[in-house]
């Protein structure tokens, strides 16, 4: 490339027409976004967004996150299970713009089907995938929380054996005192 042309290419940029308010980058991000089925954030601008937050608040009241990570799978969950929502909507429309679409001359439906169900696979991986990494957290914090619980109770037993330790060494004490002779007075005599 010589060196006017780089000129140029940098002239050419500095005249870019891309967005530049938050609003038009945000609404130019989502250009390619078609379905958000398989990746980009799992909440649509056209869909309704009190539906998707409460959604989200009942996934997660549901599994009671108690930590980052742990919020972050549920969180994957809720998605998954939103996208699976959506993917059924998408699958009842298309059955229903036909009125039988395995025995339609038109493939169309059938490969837009087909790619459904690819998609419907993909996100029950994923779902699979996040709960079973929810199903490991659970499995952590329980030992844990057993393991809290052992060393509270051998800490309790200690505390026990100790008290019973110093109960018996004062009685000990107390019976050997009992054994020994009383001084005599030796003003008696």
């Amino acid at each position: 490339m010589t060196s006017a042309q780089l000129d140029a290419n940098r002239a050419n940029a500095q005249q870019s027409t891309g967005p530049r308010s938050e609003e038009g980058k945000a609404a130019s991000s989502q250009n390619a976004s078609k379905h958000n089925l398989t990746g980009g954030a799992a909440f649509l601008p056209s869909e309704d967004p009190a539906a998707y937050a409460a959604h989200l608040k009942a996934v997660t009241e549901e599994y009671g996150p108690l930590s980052p990570s742990a919020e972050f799978v549920v969180r994957q969950i809720a998605d998954s299970m939103w996208r699976l929502q959506r993917l059924q909507r998408m699958e009842d429309e298309l059955i229903a713009s036909s009125d039988n679409p395995f025995l339609d001359d038109d493939d169309k439906i059938m490969i837009r089907l087909e790619r459904l169900q690819r998609y419907r696979q993909m996100i029950e991986r994923s779902y699979a995938r996040f709960t079973q990494e929810w199903r490991k957290i659970i499995a952590a914090d329980l030992l844990r929380s057993e393991k809290y619980s052992e060393e509270a109770l051998q800490k309790r037993c200690d505390d026990h054996d100790r008290e019973f330790q110093e109960h018996v060494n004062r009685h000990m004490r107390e019976q050997i005192a009992s054994l020994r002779p009383l001084p005599k007075d030796d003003d008696e005599g």
